[in-house]
């Protein structure tokens, strides 16, 4: 049965941390995709061979990175955690979070930090047709 992690797993560390986690070890950095979408980041509590089973206690094939679960459709994936897949999650934080700070809870130091960004996000904005 499926655990939870002891703490929530910062990506913005992980990413200050390190390039990639290209290797598969016990206490581990991995990537969970869900479609073939980068998704979250979790540890790895066991290895062997064949299996790699996640702190959450989800067990994948080494081979494939399918998520191992019997007669049931689903699409999670183990990946390694490239800088690729690093990048991508930092930036579903971001998106994720952006969403759900209001001015209001900003400071003016906070504001003048924040505009160059904002000019930088609504330009890359404008490129999916977004307004």
């Amino acid at each position: 049965m499926p655990t939870l992690s002891p703490r929530p797993i910062d990506i913005l560390e992980i990413a200050q941390q390190a390039d990639e986690y290209r290797e598969y070890r016990v206490g581990g950095y991995v990537c969970i995709e869900r479609k073939g979408v980068p998704w979250r980041v979790t540890t790895l509590a066991a290895l062997d061979d064949r299996q790699a089973t996640t702190q959450n206690g989800y067990v994948y094939s080494r081979t494939s990175g399918k998520r191992l679960v019997p007669d049931v459709p689903c699409h999670d994936e183990l990946r390694p955690l490239t800088r690729d897949r690093i990048d991508s999650l930092v930036v579903r934080e971001f998106l994720e979070l952006a969403g759900r700070m209001k001015p209001s809870m900003c400071s003016d130091k906070q504001i003048e930090q924040l505009a160059p960004l904002a000019y930088s996000f609504l330009s890359i904005a404008k490129t999916f047709g977004i307004k």
